[in-house]
Order: structure tokens, then sequence, then C-alpha cells
């Protein structure tokens, strides 16, 4: 039983996860979640929901920078609870969009449960991954839909938006801040599904280009 425990959690694979789970701590600590958050709040906000609508797909693509349940819903959450409750959104909503949203982090790579059980079943790992793509997206459109069906029964439950205000120059230079999150994405699931790194390799970069771009954000500030 001993020889069994060991031989399964010596793997050089699992390296991978406290890799990914620094780089989201890098993203929430170094100033980018805020900014990014902002950001997608300015892309969704005409749609029914508004920046509820913003949670769900933060915590898609947060789901894609951690690959951790509760990570996701944290880096979201620290940025949108107080935004959200500021503005006067109904605080069920509030809580259940993220808490419904960090689910996703199981579902869409790099996810921490895809390489555990790829470690443990002998499964390719990227394989898994590319396999909780579509069923990551099709769970984070039922979330925005039933927002959507929520809000328009009963509209009091959000405010009324206010980034419609905001002139094309200060969107644009807010928009700017959403690049380097889809940057770091593509740059770890772009080099895994291409064949460039491991899982384990992809990691290690991502958490070296979290540490450039925390730097970088680190000076703005």
């Amino acid at each position: 039983l001993g020889a069994v425990i060991w031989n399964s959690t010596n793997n050089f694979t699992l390296t991978a996860i406290p890799l990914f789970v620094f780089m989201g701590e890098m993203v929430l600590h170094g100033g980018i979640s805020q900014r990014f958050y902002r950001g997608m709040g300015l892309l969704f906000s005409r749609l029914p929901g508004g920046l509820l609508q913003a949670n769900i797909v933060s915590c898609s693509i947060f789901a894609a920078v951690t690959g951790v349940s509760v990570a996701t819903a944290a880096t979201v959450g620290t940025v949108a609870i107080p935004e959200l409750s500021k503005r006067g959104y109904d605080r069920e909503m509030i809580f259940g969009s993220l808490a419904g949203g960090g689910t996703l982090g199981i579902l869409i790579p790099p996810s921490v449960p895809f390489i555990i059980y790829g470690v443990m079943a002998q499964e390719s790992i990227t394989d898994l991954f590319a396999a909780g793509i579509i069923p990551g997206i099709v769970l984070s459109l039922i979330f925005m839909t039933y927002i959507a069906i929520r809000v328009s029964i009963t509209p009091r439950l959000v405010p009324e938006s206010k980034e419609a205000s905001l002139s094309l120059k200060e969107k644009f230079f807010v928009l700017v801040h959403v690049i380097p999150v889809f940057g770091l994405i593509f740059v770890v699931l772009g080099g895994i599904y291409f064949g460039v790194m491991t899982p384990t390799e992809a990691a290690a970069v991502g958490a070296f280009v979290s540490i450039l771009l925390s730097a970088c954000y680190g000076r703005l500030n």
C-alpha cells in the first residue's frame, strides 16, 4: 500500500498543480485581475444582467488561468463583490453567479482535477484538457442565459448600467487591460495544444509570464 501511494504521488507531472495555483495568485495580487474585471464589465454591460454576466465570463477566463474552482471564485469575488454591492446588485445574484461561475475551474483547462485524474488513471492530460473545453463553454452559456432570463423577469435585481456613459477613449483604455490575461492563456494552452510544451512546462512558463505581468502592473500602480 505504501508503494502504491508513493508511486501515485511521486510524479513530475503533479508539479504543474502548484505552478498553476501560483500563476493565479500572481494574477490576483499583481493588480491584473482588477483591471481585467473592469474591462470585462465594459464588454458585457449592455447584456441583461450587466456585471453579473461579467462574473460568469471572468470566472470562465480565470479558470483558464488558475485551474482551481476555489481560486477562480476567490479571484473574481475579491474584485466583484465590493463593486457589485456598492452599485446595488442583488446579493443573492452576486454570490450565486460567483458560486456557479467558480465551478467552471473544474472543467475549463488547465484544470487541476484533470491533472490529478490523468496521473492516477494514466490518461493523457492534454486530451483531458481538450475534452473539458466544450462542456465548460456550454455550462458558461447556460449560466449566462439563466441570468438574462432572471433579470428580465425581475429587473429590480440589477441597477441601471453606468458604463454606457464612459467615452470611447476611456473604454479603449480599460479594454487594453484585458489583453494580458488572454495572452497568458494563449501562452499556456496554446503551448500545450500545439505540442510545444507539456502541461508541466506550460505551467512553469505561465508562472514566469505571470511574474513579468505582475511586475509591469506593479510599476503602473
